[in-house]
């Protein structure tokens, strides 16, 4: 029988635990050709920090101080909750060891992104050599909104993930609107991409229970979406079919995005002064220490 080959469209080849989970998941299987990874497109910055704080003061001054307030909200939610969610989830990490990946054939692509820095396409030398590699398909782990002829290269097109219930959450980030608004279960789809923005088939559709942190949330949905994923190859490698697609949805729901100061702010509140003892709640700490 015919082996499936899998290509992983990654960033790096130092991507979380969970893209490395996938990537075993595939090199270790017996109905599976060795992984091919895809890489090198992803956009580098030789800015410092310094340097990119500069540049937002002088696009945007009005929103320079918010923006600091949000960096530093982001920052004191992750200091919090990282250390409880690595006990309940110890794969919520990146794989700092780039050796672990270097053993697997690479294809080294070049891209090119919008000026928004939001939609990746592939030139033509790129799809040449993806094409030479005869992949029957590929699963997106990375960064970038996809455009183009990449998404008909292969048999079986591009697989991706969206950690959120498209039929509510069209955005992200991943796992905090749901703890923010109470919901009682959070969702995610394992898509096949086409070239409508937020129109991918969706191939198969889940949902957990909402944990009690942000940050607990998006790990769960990482690791429940990913055993799902793997019975989907294994499924595809052994009959050679992707499951049947829901049909056509039209996209009214509302598009999440990166939460407001104001609402990170009451999240802090809502979700962690609400439930820690008043010294230890980071509002009253104050952020002139941080």
């Amino acid at each position: 029988m015919k082996k499936l080959r899998v290509g992983f469209l990654i960033d790096n080849l130092q991507p979380s635990q969970h893209v490395v989970d996938l990537i075993d998941f595939v090199a270790k299987n017996e109905y599976f050709d060795a992984p091919v990874l895809i890489t090198g497109h992803k956009l580098k910055s030789s800015k410092t920090f310094t340097q990119k704080l500069i540049d937002i003061f002088k696009k945007k001054p009005i929103q320079f101080v918010n923006n600091i307030f949000r960096i530093i909200l982001l920052r004191v939610i992750r200091i919090i909750e990282i250390k409880i969610v690595l006990k309940r989830f110890p794969k919520y990490k990146t794989n700092d060891e780039e050796t672990i990946l270097k053993s697997y054939e690479t294809i080294k692509v070049a891209g090119t992104w919008s000026k928004s820095h939001l939609f990746l396409k592939f030139t033509d030398k790129d799809l040449s050599l993806i094409s030479n590699h005869n992949l029957d398909c590929i699963i997106r782990c990375g960064s970038g909104i996809l455009k183009g002829e990449v998404l008909n290269l292969t048999e079986f097109g591009i697989i991706s993930f969206h950690h959120g219930d498209n039929r509510v959450n069209r955005g992200g980030p991943t796992g905090f609107w749901e703890v923010f608004k109470g919901e009682p279960s959070s969702g995610f789809i394992i898509q096949k991409l086409n070239q409508e923005l937020d129109g991918g088939q969706v191939l198969y559709r889940g949902n957990v229970m909402t944990t009690d942190l942000w940050l607990a949330n998006n790990a769960q949905l990482l690791e429940k979406s990913n055993v799902f994923l793997m019975r989907l190859l294994l499924d595809l490698a052994i009959n050679r079919v992707l499951p049947k697609p829901e049909g056509i949805r039209l996209h009214g729901n509302k598009l999440y995005k990166l939460p407001s100061t104001t609402v990170l702010f009451k999240y802090l509140l809502i979700i962690h002064c609400t439930t820690m003892p008043p010294k230890e709640c980071p509002t009253s700490i104050g952020f002139a220490t941080l």
